[in-house]
């Protein structure tokens, strides 16, 4: 009987012992996967917050949401989304390789990111404070989804 229990005791340990160690190997591949995602995103975001001139970029921004306010493209809450590579993009606007333009019917952002961890610009009409995670400028602020902007190098 105490062979038996022996021959039970390894054989579980057999089996369990790999996948154990895959487990462990899959989890530390996950984590540096999702740290070197986070490393990405806080670069990008200290592009956008640092090294940009934002009454420039306003600016643009402000002539495309004029745009495209006049053709009627907004209507409700809803906003109009131009994809990151489209056309209607100023060139001055797509070489920061945004995700799209998000316009509203009272502010346009300019979106970086995906469906998690997404950020970006959101410009508001001259005159207006307008809202964000930090402000840039007047009307101008940066957001993120997770509230955090990363502090200058």
């Amino acid at each position: 009987m105490k062979n038996f229990k022996k021959v039970g005791v390894l054989s579980t340990l057999v089996i369990l012992l790999p996948i154990v160690v895959w487990a462990v190997f899959y989890l530390v591949r996950v984590i540096d996967f999702t740290r070197t995602i986070r490393r990405h995103v806080t670069e990008q975001e200290r592009e956008i917050i640092y090294r940009i001139d934002h009454d420039a970029l306003a600016g643009e921004l402000r002539t495309l949401f004029r745009d495209q306010t006049r053709q009627g493209n907004i209507r409700g809450p809803i906003p109009r989304v131009i994809p990151g590579g489209d056309p209607a993009i100023p060139t001055c606007l797509r070489i920061l390789k945004p995700s799209g333009i998000a316009v509203f019917s009272d502010h346009i952002e300019l979106v970086f990111g995906g469906l998690m961890l997404h950020f970006g610009i959101a410009v508001f009409p001259e005159n207006v404070e307008g809202r964000g995670t930090k402000r840039l400028g007047k009307g101008i602020w940066f957001y993120s989804e997770d509230g955090s902007c990363p502090k200058e190098d």
